[in-house]
């Protein structure tokens, strides 16, 4: 961590005195914390928030936002010749208002951030401290996940023209206080929460993890791949590698565009046997709903946000899978997700004759609008508000097709094995050696990272759309939609291959593995 003689209020101090453009000082404290963070991996020598956080101390926190509806708050900006805000001002200096000069009063944005939702053990080390298992978690229905450990801090920014989105992911360095709620402050009760006056901020890469194009899966990527489809096949699907290869082409899809659409494309599993029911469970008294294995093996692989969610009555019917508001407070939703996510959802927990109530039908309808329009909306009192996911999905379905949703593709399982293990824990995974294993997830996440998508060229380009010609004259009922499926399958095709541009290889390949599953799917 870079030493300095000079704590954070007397360099801000330092930086308030040396120039009388004061308006300017957020962004001078910025620039001058980010380059002091910028040297030598200085940045990674700042301890995390954590629940041993001090006042005063210096913290970074890897953040999603998760509310940007508080209203702007009012801090006394310079108290004669010393500066405020930061969290650094006395509080004697704050209550002496008969000394204010309202002229120096400004506004600091006040924004609310979680711990990033859903992030895989392998790399949740880069987004907050392993071993802190007393973490805040209060305000926990501003978590996307129920129940899971998480951190959450409101963030108050001086620098007013940076604006942040909800699920965005930022890295946050600023100075630790414990102070009252924000959207309370009005009231006598308002409880502590954790706060961060920040200094600087950085984006957070979707991926957590900086892409390594010298590892070995760049090198050797079409026997790596190869071996990931035949590994997820055999651990998580029954040896079913065509499944296994589709499960891997939806994971790493993205938003490649919107106007014209190029979304990722949703994937139902049919014919997924439903988990086994113990003779012992009832109604009362069900139990922990088994989880399927491909639950365990995505987040071992995926770089970013996993989330499962199994559709059963009670999940359904309680609890918005999307962000409200409730008493000026936004409380989040299932589906609250950054972009790059993929969320994994099973039907097998609602049983024939069981029904669902308007709440299970919004959550429903808000499942099928990201999968479709890749967007969800925000609900307030009195209005609601759209805003733009990027979200992988994909269902398992014990039927012939999903039970509640229109998906992209749909192709039933078919195991090679004979007793295939569909729900095997967490624990009886046997992995990979550790070289194998990271090469997996250097593949996984560098075509997850391509999010401005892979290029054409113009042969090939008008190869498929000869192709595509000669298709319609030999299948009539083939639909400009399955042109633009297939282009997209085409696309993370190449992607999985490591390839930039689009090949007449990879757009066959694509063409044989959507043919194989409709064949299969009849």
């Amino acid at each position: 961590m870079p030493t300095s003689t000079l704590s954070p209020s007397a360099i801000i101090q330092k930086l308030f005195s040396a120039s009388e453009e004061h308006d300017s000082l957020p962004l001078r404290v910025a620039e001058h914390f980010s380059a002091v963070y910028n040297e030598d991996d200085a940045l990674n020598q700042v301890p995390h928030l954590c629940s041993s956080s001090r006042n005063g101390s210096i913290v970074r926190f890897n953040a999603m936002i998760q509310d940007t509806s508080p209203s702007p708050e009012l801090y006394l900006f310079r108290l004669g010749d010393k500066h405020g805000g930061w969290g650094l001002v006395d509080d004697d200096a704050e209550e002496s208002a008969d000394q204010v000069d309202y002229n120096d009063l400004r506004e600091r944005t006040v924004v609310w951030g979680t711990s990033v939702p859903g992030v895989g053990k392998w790399c949740e080390d880069v987004v907050e401290e392993e071993d802190d298992s007393s973490r805040y978690e209060g305000q926990a229905h501003k978590h996307p996940i129920p129940g899971a450990k998480h951190r959450s801090a409101q963030i108050k920014v001086y620098d007013t023209s940076i604006q942040f989105k909800p699920t965005q992911l930022v890295t946050f360095v600023g100075i630790y206080a414990s102070e009252p709620l924000h959207s309370q402050t009005d009231t006598e009760d308002a409880p502590n929460v954790p706060t961060l006056h920040v200094l600087f901020s950085r984006p957070l890469p979707d991926t957590i993890l900086p892409v390594d194009s010298s590892s070995s899966a760049a090198a050797n990527r079409a026997s790596v791949r190869a071996e990931l489809i035949r590994w997820i096949a055999q651990k998580a699907l029954g040896g079913d590698e065509l499944v296994a290869e589709k499960v891997l082409l939806s994971v790493i899809g993205r938003v490649h565009s919107r106007n014209p659409p190029s979304l990722p494309p949703s994937l139902t599993i049919a014919r997924f046997p439903a988990p086994t029911v113990d003779p012992s469970s009832s109604k009362s008294n069900p139990g922990p709903d088994p989880t399927p294995t491909l639950a365990h093996i995505l987040p071992l692989l995926l770089p970013g946000t996993f989330v499962h969610i199994p559709l059963n009555i009670p999940i359904l019917n309680t609890s918005p899978f999307f962000p409200v508001s409730q008493n000026e407070d936004l409380h989040s939703g299932r589906l609250q997700l950054p972009k790059g996510s993929t969320v994994l959802l099973t039907e097998g927990g609602v049983e024939e004759g069981e029904l669902v109530n308007q709440m299970g039908i919004s959550n429903l309808a808000a499942v099928q609008k990201m999968m479709t329009s890749q967007a969800l909306d925000y609900t307030f009192p009195f209005s609601s508000f759209t805003f733009e996911t990027d979200v992988a999905s994909v269902v398992l379905a014990s039927g012939s097709k999903s039970a509640f949703f229109k998906t992209d593709t749909t192709i039933p399982l078919l195991p090679t094995t004979t007793t295939p293990d569909l729900y095997k824990p967490a624990t009886e995974i046997t992995l990979p050696d550790e070289e194998t294993l990271a090469s997996f997830r250097a593949l996984v996440r560098g075509a997850k990272a391509r999010t401005g998508g892979i290029g054409i060229g113009a042969d090939v380009s008008k190869f498929i759309q000869d192709d595509f010609v000669q298709t319609r004259k030999e299948e009539p009922e083939t639909k400009t939609e399955d042109l633009v499926r297939l282009m997209m399958m085409a696309k993370l095709m190449a992607l999985s291959y490591g390839e930039k541009e689009l090949t007449r290889e990879m757009w066959e390949r694509a063409k044989r593995v959507e043919r194989e599953g409709r064949e299969r799917a009849k």
